[in-house]
């Protein structure tokens, strides 16, 4: 839903191609799409982390951080799998298993 929502410019013909290049010239354009990059590579790492390592223990603790943030902090909960991706690369480098 989050990236439907994102789409509709695109879709409603709002979305200006000439642009297009200066977006990807531009310092907010590239980190942006380093960030973005970085995201999703964690949500990967998550999503491995979760099920294939078998951490689904974890999730509680997930979700219950991002509802306190969301209720107390005005965030909105969309990155549990970034967060264990984020989990799961400083678990990698200090946590011995």
């Amino acid at each position: 839903m989050l990236i439907a929502a994102i789409l509709v410019p695109v879709a409603k013909g709002k979305f200006d191609y000439h642009h297009l290049g200066g977006v990807f010239s531009s310092g907010l354009g590239i980190m942006a799409l380093l960030l973005s990059f970085l995201t999703t590579y964690l949500s990967g790492l998550g999503l491995n982390f979760l099920t294939v390592q078998q951490h689904s223990d974890i999730m509680l603790a997930l979700i219950l951080g991002a509802v306190l943030a969301a209720a107390f902090m005005g965030g909105v909960p969309v990155g549990p799998l970034i967060t264990s991706g984020l989990l799961a690369l400083i678990a990698k480098f200090f946590i011995k298993s």
